[in-house]
């Protein structure tokens, strides 16, 4: 009685919107369970589960309470005890990605269902279900999924990124470009290749030149991740990036200025960690790797941003221009250890390899033209580009 009572309680109060009451009441009723298990008889332990079971599938899954029950249930009893005979699982449970305050629940007990899957059962059960969802006509659906349940597939999954790929094929809309760049971008940083097609250079160009902003920030940021940090894209995907940055610049959203300088963030870690790594090897007289074109490339990427801070720009191209220059300012000429995107850098300092660049005319930031550029966007009526141009200079030294 003190169990039912106790669950009944957590029940509820599972659709509770204060914060950590319905996580507080999964754990609870998981321990109500374990507990029922193990002092209850067999038949009392059988009937408890049996009806807690029932009740939780009689909710609907527009009810967090719903999946509450079935997370603390799936975890005590398993998967096949609990949901081996509902019908329309997968379908059910995709309702969670229609509502923001149902989108982790989905994605707690989603994570709990397929780890006792394998690939052909989710295949079956959920690939029907996750191509509908990243291809449906709801903005909100279409990124929870990517966002929720694309990831934990992935990571769960090796050949989900290929089935993916193939089962958005067909299609040509925003959506289904955006699916297959999302399971790409996701499948390259857990180091997880797409058998069936391979590095596609020609789908990314085409991405990064398409009219959509969400694709060619998802496309950019496909070029700029890796799982390994000490490696540089191919030179086909630098030649991208640099055509990438001449043309972008003008999209008036925060949201997309903000996710192009979190991949830009993540491609300057890897060109420095490369480059001190290549530096210190042309020191010991052994094999330098591409450092030369890594530095080129850098140089490039500074010639092309600081072109954007000329007279006459528009304040959506300066913004982006500052934001990736202070990027490239504080991953190789103010270096700190250990903060900010530096707290996973292998290679330590980069200021020898940029000396040696500077030595060679490249990658000069430091420059009397950088300088009268910056100063005269100092008169720039927006407050943030004034901001921006204010840190650079703060790193200029007097002649």
């Amino acid at each position: 009685a003190t169990l039912e009572r106790i669950t009944t309680v957590c029940k509820n109060n599972a659709e509770s919107p204060t914060k950590g009451v319905s996580e507080f009441c999964n754990e609870t009723l998981l321990d109500s369970y374990k507990i029922a298990t193990h002092s209850l008889s067999q038949v009392q332990a059988d009937n408890f589960k049996s009806t807690n079971i029932q009740d939780a599938l009689n909710k609907n899954w527009v009810q967090k309470s719903k999946y509450v029950q079935l997370k603390a249930l799936v975890k005590c009893y398993g998967h096949e005890a609990v949901l081996f005979d509902v019908d329309g699982l997968a379908s059910g449970l995709s309702a969670s990605l229609t509502s923001p305050h149902l989108v982790h629940a989905g994605a707690e007990l989603y994570n709990l269902i397929i780890r006792e899957l394998s690939f052909e059962r989710w295949r079956e059960l959920f690939g029907p279900v996750m191509l509908q969802s990243l291809l449906s006509g709801e903005q909100g659906v279409r990124d929870a999924c990517r966002e929720q349940w694309l990831p934990i597939t992935i990571k769960k999954f090796n050949g989900s990124v290929d089935f993916i790929f193939q089962g958005t094929d067909s299609a040509q809309s925003e959506s289904a470009l955006t699916a297959k760049l999302s399971g790409r971008k996701i499948g390259k940083k857990e180091g997880i290749e797409c058998a069936s097609t391979g590095p596609d250079f020609k789908l990314i160009d085409k991405c990064l030149r398409h009219s959509s902003p969400g694709i060619r920030s998802t496309a950019f940021g496909l070029t700029c991740i890796a799982k390994k940090k000490g490696s540089v894209p191919t030179q086909a995907e630098l030649g991208m990036i640099r055509n990438f940055l001449r043309s972008n610049g003008a999209d008036g959203s925060a949201k997309i200025r903000q996710s192009i300088e979190s991949s830009f963030t993540i491609l300057c870690s890897r060109c420095r960690d490369y480059a001190a790594m290549m530096f210190r090897n042309k020191m010991k007289n052994k094999d330098a790797g591409h450092l030369d074109d890594v530095i080129s490339f850098i140089d490039k990427c500074i010639g092309i941003l600081v072109f954007h801070l000329l007279p006459g720009g528009n304040y959506q191209r300066k913004i982006f221009a500052l934001d990736l220059l202070l990027v490239i300012m504080n991953s190789f000429f103010c270096f700190k250890s250990g903060e900010g995107s530096n707290k996973k850098s292998g290679n330590g300092d980069p200021s020898n390899f940029v000396k040696y660049a500077n030595n060679n005319g490249k990658m000069i930031i430091f420059h009397q033209q950088v300088f009268e550029l910056l100063t005269l966007n100092l008169e720039d009526h927006m407050t943030d580009v004034k901001e921006k141009c204010y840190k650079m200079l703060s790193s200029f030294s007097p002649s």
